[in-house]
């Protein structure tokens, strides 16, 4: 309960502070961006690969956000790997740009693309 609290309070603190850490202005599609959003649509496909591959074995899919639409199959794959790992990771990103939060603005695909390998490796 203790742990909840402290990352509520630390996100809390984030969103309050955060246009006071705002970097340089820039164009949103700078080649920071592009690498970043491009790296996390690969970490998404790699994931969408191996987590069928996974359930056509039998396997059981581990993220709860994600198992109404994986189990799915290629369909519901697509909903959850680009709808939401791509196109949630894209919006969230333009927000913290649009805020001028110009230092949390890469942590959203960084975040995403690093879950997603690892979820892709641990798929193999």
């Amino acid at each position: 309960m203790e742990k909840r609290l402290s990352r509520c309070a630390g996100l809390i603190l984030c969103f309050l502070f955060c246009p006071y850490l705002s970097a340089q202005p820039h164009p949103f599609w700078d080649k920071t961006n592009l690498y970043l959003h491009a790296t996390n649509a690969a970490a998404q496909t790699a994931d969408a690969l191996t987590t069928q591959r996974f359930l056509r074995a039998g396997h059981d899919e581990l993220n709860p956000l994600a198992r109404p639409f994986v189990t799915r199959g290629w369909k519901g794959q697509v909903v959850a790997s680009y709808g939401l790992g791509v196109g949630g990771t894209l919006l969230l990103s333009y927000v913290f740009h649009r805020k001028g939060w110009h230092r949390l603005e890469p942590a959203a695909p960084i975040l995403v693309a690093s879950s997603s390998g690892l979820a892709a490796g641990m798929n193999l």
